[in-house]
């Protein structure tokens, strides 16, 4: 590969950063994309380990926004306040809770 093919191929994977991905329960509550939240605090904030979280964004559940390829997850924080909400008895929420908000917001079917 050529210096001319390397610099495209970094040019465009600088182009697609920031990574911003609007979640499921972001757009059923029309949830403005306005102010992001660590991921250390977002676990938190909803009771989980930042993995989770990353597996609820990864499933399109959650929004997140991640500024460079090695950098942190950040998160939609008046989503993490909506999903706080979700859990039961004091226990966090759980991913099925998370899908049956969005289905009952939605108005149909299964995820």
């Amino acid at each position: 590969m050529d210096e001319a093919e390397d610099g495209g191929m970094d040019e465009a994977r600088s182009e697609a950063y920031p990574l911003r991905k609007l979640g499921l329960v972001a757009q059923v509550n029309n949830v403005p994309a306005d102010t992001w939240m660590a991921s250390r605090f977002a676990a938190i904030l909803v009771g989980v380990s930042p993995s989770r979280l990353d597996g609820w964004a990864s499933a399109g559940l959650l929004s997140y926004r991640q500024d460079g390829p090695s950098g942190p997850m950040r998160y939609l924080r008046a989503e993490r306040l909506i999903v706080c909400g979700l859990g039961v008895g004091g226990e966090p929420p759980t991913v099925e809770a998370v899908r049956r908000h969005v289905r009952h917001r939605k108005g149909h079917g299964a995820l």
